[in-house]
């Protein structure tokens, strides 16, 4: 008896995960934009992930990503970039964003490349946050569509409690990928 309940549970687990997972990638296709809160790699709370799909080669994707002086083209909270250092495989860049409920803040990104994944890692190394990090993945789907997976933990320390900088993080979002997707469409030359 415990072993066909066993089995049930797991078939129904498995079902299940399957028919989310089917949900979630009929969603992409139809252009929805998923966001969800997730627990990272050290179990923080607060940690905003979005995956969605673009209409473009991977190149062009992380060509972009890269490319800091468009970044205020497609990042509508940006003010201000500066690059710091850059070399082949990370970058050290000065940000000035607007932060939730109205604040500004500014900050030093570190960020790590590893084009083999299409992978962006950054961590903040200063600034007036407590603590920032995040990344970019592309994964190729065919030769003219990829899926992007963005991850970002802010914590803004005794300003704003995370879990609240995440929920209203959270909400700008949609915002990012709509930038993505329409500078690639509206710049086909860059």
């Amino acid at each position: 008896m415990k072993f066909k309940i066993l089995l049930f549970t797991f078939c129904f687990l498995f079902v299940s995960n399957n028919s989310y997972a089917e949900s979630l990638n009929n969603k992409l296709k139809k252009g929805e934009i998923i966001i969800e809160d997730t627990v990272d790699e050290k179990s923080k709370s607060g940690t905003a992930k979005m995956t969605f799909f673009v209409n473009d080669t991977p190149e062009r994707i992380w060509k972009l990503l890269l490319e800091y002086d468009r970044w205020t083209s497609f990042m509508p909270d940006l003010e201000k970039i500066i690059i710091k250092e850059k070399k082949e495989n990370y970058a050290v860049v000065y940000v000035k964003a607007k932060a939730p409920l109205g604040m500004d803040i500014s900050y030093t990104l570190r960020r790590i490349y590893k084009k083999a994944d299409y992978k962006i890692t950054w961590t903040m190394v200063e600034g007036n946050a407590k603590e920032i990090e995040g990344s970019w993945q592309i994964f190729p789907i065919d030769s003219k569509k990829c899926k992007i997976i963005y991850t970002n933990y802010v914590d803004l320390g005794f300003m704003i409690p995370a879990k609240i900088t995440n929920m209203l993080t959270k909400n700008k979002l949609p915002n990012l990928a709509e930038g993505i997707r329409g500078y690639l469409k509206k710049n086909k030359s860059f």
